[in-house]
C-alpha cells in the first residue's frame, strides 16, 4: 500500500489489522515480514528502504487485531522526503501460513500495488497496479 509524507518525517511504526486463516489446515500463529518500500505512484515499489519487525501476535480468524511494526533495535533511522512516494508492503514468510489483510472502505486514492510471489523484495517483481479498482486499499497507519 502506497503512501507519501505532507512533510518530511521520521518512521516511527507501521499498524495493520491483522489474522491469520487456520481453518483448512494452515499453521496458525502466523508471523508477517513487513517491509518500507520505495516506490513510485505510477510504477509500484522499487527497492527496499527497510525491514521492519512485528510486535504481538496475529490471532485466528475471525479475530482482528491490530500489529504493531516497527525497525529493528540498532537499525539505521528512516526519514521519509515530503511528497515522495513509499510503500508498506507485508509478506506470509512460509506457506501453510494464510494471514489476511483488512481493507479500508474509505481509502481507494493511495497507490495500490500487490503481486503473488510471496516475497516484498526478490529481484524482478512484477507488480499489478490496483489502485482505484473501487475496492478500497489495504488499511493501515505509518507514523
Amino acid at each position: 500500500m502506497g503512501f507519501s509524507a505532507k512533510a518530511a518525517a521520521n518512521f516511527s511504526e507501521a499498524l495493520t489489522p491483522n489474522t491469520v486463516y487456520t481453518a483448512n489446515g494452515g499453521a496458525s500463529k502466523g508471523a508477517m515480514s513487513a517491509y518500507l518500500l520505495n516506490g513510485s505512484a505510477a510504477s509500484g515499489p522499487t527497492t527496499e528502504l527497510a525491514k521492519l519487525v512485528q510486535h504481538g501476535t496475529i490471532p485466528d480468524y475471525p479475530s482482528i487485531k491490530v500489529i504493531k511494526y516497527m525497525l529493528k533495535k540498532g537499525e539505521k533511522a528512516v526519514t521519509f522526503k515530503k511528497g515522495k512516494t513509499y510503500f508498506l508492503c507485508e509478506t506470509e514468510p512460509v506457506a501453510d501460513v494464510q494471514l489476511l489483510w483488512m481493507l479500508s472502505n474509505s481509502d481507494s486514492t493511495s497507490p495500490f500495488y500487490y503481486q503473488e510471489s510471496d516475497s516484498c523484495t526478490a529481484k524482478g517483481l512484477s507488480w499489478v497496479n490496483g489502485s482505484g479498482d473501487g475496492v478500497g486499499g489495504a488499511a493501515f497507519a505509518i507514523y
